[in-house]
């Protein structure tokens, strides 16, 4: 009787397989008995049941020599057989074509130069330094380093896809830019007006570039913030499928101190075709959103995050006291050079139990973070979640650039946004009163 043999171990594993289970036939054709886990045929290679006796897509090669060893790349199918067993396996056809698939997806991974982002820029008196690009979404949730030399740079990015970022130069100016699969993106400036770019590459960059040079041609005087929010709902009115609707919203209307938040609805529910399923638009909803919870007069929003060493720290550990709450990275030009003031500020707080003093750090890297506070001396409590822009409490407090603060009040509203040196001092003064009056009492 004739048999069928199914090796044990796994194809591919390169295992030798000594041990055969035998397949006996019925008048109905060959039935497989089961063999142990994790064990494979050659039938189990294909899709197709190996029938003995019967016509098979693959041709058959009979093997009848004693103790014949068998080997076929890529799979090392082995087997041993005895005296008058039959193995059924592929053609030679077949065995060519299962030859050529890894170089078939070798071949098609391989990425060619339309599948790349080109960017170089050129600025003006631009020194020797770094330019970070920051993503701005989850399609593109990375920060990427560009030298600078002589005010040139250029850099080859892989993108997949059409994503939104922004750079982030030296002097912490920031500037959006839009990149997609194939993009050769160029950008040119001065380094003494960084807000107001030439970027060219695509339809977005092109539009956005256009915009800021109306505002700058339109008029012989400095247009008012108030003007220049008109001309930017104009825009976003007139096209409403730009892809440069979405940082003229967040600039001009999600950014403000006190933003309008039906106005911003109204305007993101303008906006048509390919842009209204991008994520940005839900970000901008929830960025919204944010921003009105995290007015001033709202009660602060609850926290627990990891201080430098690891220890957590939440917003009721400054029960009935004021709280600073300093929003910064090591990655941020104006940040470091903001750090002095809170130095500063640090020696009258430390003094008070009316008053603290905490950082919130929008860092990714944990070693840098750490290296920074001990180069610029941040002896006041820090935490950091690594989450950048994406970090809880940088969403939660609406933060949308740095440096930032906010103060809460003992009973845990939100008193002041954003103050400068001169504000923060006249806090704490108040503070302290209000310290002196309760003793009094």
């Amino acid at each position: 009787m004739s048999g069928c043999f199914a090796g044990r171990g796994v194809a591919g594993s390169g295992q030798r397989s000594d041990a055969l289970t035998a397949c006996p036939e019925s008048d109905t054709g060959m039935v497989r008995e089961p063999h142990p886990r994790g064990s494979r045929t050659v039938r189990d290679l294909f899709p197709e049941p190996h029938r003995c006796g019967t016509k098979h897509p693959f041709r058959p090669l009979v093997c009848t020599r004693k103790s014949a060893f068998l080997s076929f790349n890529p799979f090392f199918i082995r087997a041993k057989t005895v005296l008058s067993q039959k193995i059924y396996i592929p053609g030679m056809k077949q065995i060519i074509l299962l030859c050529l698939l890894p170089l078939l997806a070798v071949a098609c991974g391989k990425k060619t130069s339309a599948q790349y982002v080109t960017l170089d820029g050129e600025i003006t008196g631009g020194a020797n330094d770094t330019v970070l690009l920051l993503g701005n979404d989850r399609l593109y949730d990375r920060i990427d380093t560009f030298v600078l030399k002589e005010g040139k740079f250029s850099a080859t990015l892989d993108i997949d896809t059409f994503v939104e970022a922004t750079l982030l130069f030296p002097d912490g100016t920031t500037y959006p830019l839009f990149m997609g699969k194939g993009d050769k993106i160029h950008l040119k400036g001065s380094a003494g007006r960084l807000s107001r770019l030439e970027v060219s590459g695509n339809p977005a960059n092109e539009q956005l570039t256009a915009f800021y040079r109306m505002l700058t041609d339109s008029a012989a005087v400095i247009l008012s913030p108030a003007d220049e929010q008109r001309a930017a709902e104009n825009f976003i009115k007139k096209n409403p499928a730009s892809f440069a609707c979405i940082p003229l919203l967040r600039e001009y209307f999600i950014r403000q101190p006190n933003p309008d938040c039906l106005r911003i609805e109204r305007l993101i529910n303008s906006l048509t075709g390919e842009l209204k399923d991008r994520p940005y638009i839900e970000r901008l909803y929830k960025q919204a959103q944010e921003c009105e919870k995290a007015q001033t007069g709202k009660p602060a929003p609850y926290f627990r995050l990891r201080d430098s060493e690891g220890n957590s720290v939440i917003r009721s550990d400054y029960r009935d006291q004021f709280l600073l709450v300093h929003f910064w990275a090591s990655w941020d030009t104006l940040s470091r050079s903001s750090n002095a003031m809170y130095r500063r500020l640090y020696k009258q707080i430390k003094r008070q139990k009316q008053f603290s003093l905490l950082g919130i750090s929008l860092d990714t890297d944990k070693n840098r973070w750490k290296e920074t506070l001990k180069t610029d001396t941040l002896q006041w409590k820090q935490v950091c979640d690594f989450g950048g822009w994406n970090g809880e409490a940088a969403r939660q407090f609406a933060i949308l650039r740095l440096p930032a603060n906010v103060l809460i009040n003992p009973q845990g509203v939100i008193v002041a946004k954003n103050m400068d040196e001169r504000a923060i001092e006249a806090k704490l003064k108040e503070a302290e009163q209000q310290q002196k009056q309760k003793k009094q009492q």
